[in-house]
């Protein structure tokens, strides 16, 4: 029996890692008592499988992930019982039992919203202008930055994954709303959008608090929450 869920990872958990993450919630679904399954061989796993790694240091308020049990149980007591051995910044918001074969949800992710607020070496003082300024940095054909992947550093071309940016300037603050591509298909990430924008703004930065507020699949070519796809 497969269950889709979808959860959130909240500030006081911000800086758990993804591995330390899958760690967490197969231990919350040993600890609720629930059927578990379990790969076969020497070092079986839990059938745990996440849509995508949270960055460390990312909040989420809506993460997917499915698990297959050995026996049917009702979804909202699944939802019950394991919020009730979650650490304190985790919650399962969503459950559902899911029926016949579909794809992994990283291959079913599609995009990603973000909110980003950037705290900044002095205040912006353009704010009359920020969104002809985003606007104008939008109309880019090519936005490339530099990305660091299994140590080494390499130029990535992110203008097509923008789907969206919007931006508003506090004080020291700029606040970033975005859709991103993500998934299987292509992922761009927020913290090398917002980089770049600074860096075309010519507005140093001193530091980034990142939130995830949904993830998305297609269904029937339709942008759908990625829980119900």
């Amino acid at each position: 029996m497969k269950y889709r869920m979808e959860f959130a990872k909240r500030d006081s958990v911000a800086f758990v890692s993804h591995l330390e993450l899958m760690k967490v919630f197969s231990q919350a679904i040993r600890r609720a008592g629930l059927p578990i399954a379990c790969t076969e061989g020497f070092n079986p796993r839990p059938k745990i499988n996440f849509s995508s790694a949270i960055a460390t240091g990312m909040t989420s308020l809506a993460e997917c992930a499915e698990m297959e049990l050995t026996l049917e149980v009702d979804a909202d007591q699944i939802m019950e019982r394991i919020n009730e051995t979650l650490p304190s910044g985790f919650s399962v918001g969503a459950i559902r039992q899911m029926e016949g074969k579909h794809k992994s949800l990283m291959a079913l992710l599609s995009h990603s919203d973000y909110q980003v607020r950037v705290r900044l070496a002095e205040t912006y003082g353009k704010a009359a202008d920020l969104d002809e300024a985003v606007n104008s940095f939008l109309a880019q054909d090519s936005i490339v930055v530099l990305a660091k992947r299994k140590n080494k550093v390499k130029e990535k071309e992110i203008r097509e994954g923008i789907l969206s940016l919007e931006a508003r300037a506090e004080g020291d603050f700029l606040y970033l709303t975005m859709q991103l591509v993500a998934g299987s298909n292509g992922n761009v990430r927020p913290e090398h959008v917002a980089q770049a924008l600074m860096d075309y703004l010519s507005t140093p930065s001193l530091t980034m608090r990142i939130e995830k507020t949904m993830t998305y699949g297609l269904k029937d070519d339709e942008k759908t929450r990625l829980f119900l796809v």
